[in-house]
């Protein structure tokens, strides 16, 4: 799966949590399902910062490495 999957369905997993957490919120007896779905938020969050600086880094590189395509193709002779 790639780095742009793996954002959405991590996205979408947050969304259900929050939703599910609010909805908990006002069921007494709830709090430990609550905490467990906040650790597992607080999780994806983390991950989510890790797959998006590693999509930076890609979007950077994929852009050095267009550019010295460019340069080596300029330079060719056909």
């Amino acid at each position: 799966m790639g780095a742009e999957s793996d954002l959405t369905s991590l996205t979408q997993d947050q969304t259900r949590m929050r939703s599910n957490i609010q909805s908990l919120n006002n069921v007494s007896g709830q709090q430990d399902l609550v905490q467990q779905y906040a650790r597992q938020l607080s999780a994806a969050e983390t991950r989510l910062v890790a797959l998006r600086d590693t999509q930076s880094e890609l979007r950077r590189k994929k852009a050095a490495l267009e550019s010295e395509l460019n340069s080596l193709m300029d330079q060719a002779d056909f």
